[in-house]
């Protein structure tokens, strides 16, 4: 009876199982032939630029920088730019790169601005950096 058992798991293995493990072989690789062409899809629509949000935390990354980029945007746009240019007049100076002792520089397009303030002013940058 245990033999007979065997036998007829064996046939069922043979003729059920094998070819369903076969099916789903072949199920699998065409389901990961279809995700390979989706994914070269995507890739080349978010070349061009063309990216929506897959998740909620990626939606709501994109407002925030959105709305940072609203800030920064317009007469704020300048900000950084000039904040840099200060910083650099601000490291001249601390390096010894121009005027005399403790008076008075000279920035382009602008007053002459005491040493003292300078340095404040430099600190308060790195702070804010």
């Amino acid at each position: 009876m245990t033999q007979s058992n065997v036998k007829l798991l064996q046939r069922h293995f043979q003729a059920d199982t094998l070819p369903w493990i076969e099916r789903m072989r072949q199920k699998e690789h065409g389901l990961q032939r279809r995700l390979l062409r989706v994914m070269r899809i995507v890739e080349a629509l978010e070349g061009k630029g063309c990216r929506v949000p897959l998740m909620k935390g990626e939606a709501k990354l994109a407002e925030k920088l959105a709305a940072i980029t609203r800030q920064l945007k317009g007469s704020g746009a300048e900000l950084s730019r000039r904040v840099q240019n200060l910083l650099t007049m601000a490291r001249v100076q601390a390096n010894g790169g121009g005027g005399g002792g403790g008076g008075s520089i000279y920035l382009p397009g602008s007053t002459k601005i005491h040493y003292q303030s300078l340095t404040d002013m430099q600190e308060v940058l790195q702070q804010q950096t």
